[in-house]
């Protein structure tokens, strides 16, 4: 982040220009300072932000034994943990549109057969362009009966800095600054908690890949502009350039600010309407917000599995803090 000073009119004017192409007030929410092309992001408070998508294991059809040694597993990989930080797990789940999966397919085989009648011949190309006819009679035919979803899985990765180091701010409107040094410090830490949680995830033998900074952007996006991407508009990273870029080649902090502004201008592309504390009102639809505030009394296995059969999108949040673990022992006592 850069770190000259500059004056505190420009701050102002460069923060009323800015609030005024947002989209609501969803932007002023959005805690994000940049993001780097191979997906790392900077949070305003200093905050480094890595994200993974996990597939994920049918615990369902596993054996006890199997499932009571990942449960052990899982436990293991929270107590990675650092005291006073977090990890945050999110499903998406969207229903299946068969309108765009056959277009999608079509477009796939169209160019496999095209490519075979020039390599092999007709016959196999035909035989493709056949094939991919009986599939997409199939799911045109079934889907509408058996409604089906696609589900992700999403694993993110924070580590805030040291507090002697979390950026400031010096004045209304002005940006927060971090250091060069600060920043490095927070790095190297973060990307030792990054590892060891892969270790984890690879020792409970759950694959997973770190989504890059034009991803990042577009999941993002599909969750702000959540109207936009349910009519099929193009996601930011095929649409234009994804503003992404280093988090440390600002030359000032009004750069700074015009970088992450244009990043939540790209993510936020709808307005929020003001509305309750329980539902979220978009230009063209509501979502409504459950929150468990607390432990449930009694859990079982897959009691969160008809979630996933659901066919209306949703998405689930469930965040691990790691508070201080003598503390908390001596209080339980």
């Amino acid at each position: 982040m850069g770190l000259n000073a500059i004056s505190h009119g420009a701050v102002s004017e460069v923060a009323d220009r800015v609030r005024r192409r947002r989209h609501g007030a969803l932007a002023d929410q959005l805690p994000l300072a940049g993001i780097e092309d191979d997906g790392l992001v900077l949070l305003d408070d200093g905050a480094l932000v890595r994200v993974f998508e996990v597939q994920p294991i049918n615990t369902l059809v596993l054996d006890e034994p199997h499932v009571e040694r990942l449960a052990a597993q899982a436990h293991r990989l929270l107590a990675r943990i650092p005291v006073g930080q977090l990890l945050s797990l999110y499903v998406q789940s969207e229903p299946l549109r068969v309108d765009r999966l056959l277009a999608r397919e079509q477009t796939i085989a169209a160019r496999v057969a095209a490519h075979q009648i020039q390599a092999d011949g007709p016959e196999l190309g035909e035989a493709t362009r056949r094939l991919a006819f009986v599939e997409a009679h199939s799911l045109a035919t079934h889907v509408p009966i058996l409604p089906a979803s696609r589900v992700r899985y999403f694993l993110a990765v924070p580590l805030g800095p040291a507090r002697e180091d979390r950026p400031r701010r010096l004045r209304r409107g002005e940006p927060p600054r971090t250091s060069i040094d600060a920043f490095e410090t927070t790095g190297d830490e973060h990307a030792r908690f990054v590892s060891s949680v892969l270790m984890g995830l690879k020792a409970m033998r759950l694959s997973s890949r770190a989504l890059s900074g034009p991803e990042l952007i577009d999941l993002l996006w599909s969750r702000c502009s959540p109207d936009l991407a349910d009519h099929g508009r193009t996601p930011p990273s095929r649409a234009a350039a994804a503003p992404t870029g280093s988090l440390t080649n600002a030359a000032t902090p009004l750069e700074a600010m015009e970088r992450a502004a244009s990043l939540k201008e790209c993510i936020c592309q709808e307005s929020l309407e003001p509305a309750t504390r329980s539902y979220l009102r978009w230009e063209g639809s509501v979502e409504q917000v459950v929150r468990l505030g607390g432990l449930p009394e009694e859990t079982w296995l897959g009691w969160l599995q008809h979630l996933t059969l659901s066919t209306l999108p949703f998405t689930l949040a469930v965040h691990f803090h790691a508070r201080d673990r003598f503390r908390e022992k001596r209080r339980q006592k």
